[in-house]
């Protein structure tokens, strides 16, 4: 029986990757409805194939035990069994079928459900000792994503580090607190979770509204709008515009301002003036240089006089009548 219930699985699981096998799906689950369920809760998959095939049992027994393996599988316990037998019918078909990613966000939120001693055990050596004794690998898991949490980390390939587990959980080996941290902190498939400031501001939060990271959660997708693309561009050009004019606005005052200040703080400059000389302006001598032009002056003249008085002697003495009619011209 639980190895036509097994066959069974396998076969949602590859219908639910391949819809050519949705008619084959249906078949098989008819023929384990008909045989036997008793087990299916127990053996199906935690995943989303595994929960439809339990809900479609519709058995509020086989689907309590798979909500408490969901539960366990995050570290979490069960404890209030009268709560989940009023979930229950919700989820096996009784009164309604949904997702398992709805059955989660459930378990997460409800008061009656407890937190076991991985997400709870102090991250140190008698923290991971406590937690290693469970020899249970989602109770180490949890513990480990503690750890790559308090550091700003992630595991971004689940299969890797549940590889890395049963070296750690007790199972094969126990080793060290600090082994284990120093492992997670260096494996490759351990990145950053978020930026700095987003961290500090997750810390600031209530500790109820906190998200619990040590659970794989998908990351949200940002939509980028033709609305945001306008209004980032907008935004930018008038950031843009602003500091040009402000730039060009301050250079222009500056200048003003330096030229203002030279202009009124700098003497005046004394402007030389020019003498001009008309072309016919002449210096006028001073009084040696007015003696001395008298005196040539003078002997000019008394030479003069006496060429012509002698002029005048020597035509009276050859006769001539016309030296005597001039001789009253002469200049005793």
């Amino acid at each position: 029986m639980l190895s036509r219930i097994l066959f069974s699985t396998a076969v949602v699981v590859a219908a639910a990757e391949t819809p050519s096998l949705i008619l084959l799906q249906q078949i098989v689950e008819r023929r384990v409805l008909k045989d036997d369920i008793t087990g299916i809760g127990r053996n199906a998959p935690l995943s989303e194939a595994g929960y439809q095939l339990v809900a479609s049992a519709k058995s509020d027994e086989e689907t309590s035990i798979f909500i408490a393996r969901v539960a366990a599988a995050e570290a979490r316990t069960i404890s209030d069994t009268g709560s989940l037998a009023g979930l229950v019918p919700y989820y096996s078909g009784a009164l309604g079928v949904q997702s398992l990613d709805s059955l989660k966000k459930e378990l997460r939120a409800s008061s009656w459900v407890g937190e076991g001693l991985g997400r709870q055990a102090p991250l140190n050596e008698d923290g991971y000792q406590s937690v290693a004794g469970l020899q249970d690998e989602a109770q180490m898991m949890a513990f480990s994503r503690r750890i790559l949490d308090s550091n700003g980390k992630r595991s971004q390939d689940e299969s890797q580090m549940k590889g890395l587990m049963p070296w750690f959980d007790g199972k094969n080996a126990v080793q060290s607190f600090e082994k284990l941290q120093s492992e997670l902190l260096s494996a490759t498939w351990a990145e950053p979770r978020v930026k700095n400031e987003v961290v500090f501001a997750e810390q600031e939060k209530p500790v109820e509204v906190q998200a619990l990271k040590e659970d794989p959660v998908e990351e949200e997708v940002v939509e980028t709008t033709l609305a945001t693309t306008l209004a980032t561009t907008l935004a930018t050009t008038l950031a843009t515009t602003l500091a040009t004019t402000l730039a060009t606005t301050l250079a222009t005052t500056l200048a003003t301002t330096l030229a203002t200040t030279l202009a009124t703080t700098l003497p005046p400059v004394e402007e030389e003036v020019e003498l001009l000389v008309g072309a016919k302006s002449e210096v006028e001598p001073d009084e040696g240089e007015k003696k001395v032009a008298k005196d040539a002056d003078g002997e000019k003249n008394a030479s003069e006089k006496k060429e012509s008085k002698e002029h005048l002697e020597e035509c009276c003495n050859l006769g001539k009548l016309t030296c005597i009619e001039t001789l009253w011209m002469r200049d005793d």
